[in-house]
């Protein structure tokens, strides 16, 4: 939703492969496995991962810097980026769009 990386160009819309050579896919499965839901209801896990993307990823991958490769254009790119500290990065975020 949001890029707070010094990467600027890596947009909105671009797909993202893979973190520290893990794919998205693998990723995914195993958060998952973390997120409590009732029954088999996917739909919750979804969407916890979409408001809280950074919270449940801390809980496999405690890094400091990332290997991110993303998809733009049919074309993948490899980024190297130092982690954000998601409190600052947000109170920035929510002050300069008032």
């Amino acid at each position: 939703m949001k890029n707070f990386s010094s990467a600027t160009s890596i947009l909105a819309g671009d797909e993202l492969l893979s973190i520290n050579g893990q794919s998205i896919r693998k990723i995914i499965s195993v958060l998952f496995s973390l997120i409590p839901s009732d029954g088999y209801n996917l739909t919750m896990k979804y969407r916890a991962l979409y408001l809280q993307f950074p919270n449940w990823y801390r809980d496999i991958d405690l890094s400091e810097d990332f290997n991110v490769v993303v998809k733009h254009d049919n074309a993948e790119k490899t980024y190297q980026l130092k982690g954000q500290n998601l409190m600052t990065s947000c109170k920035t975020d929510f002050y300069e769009n008032r």
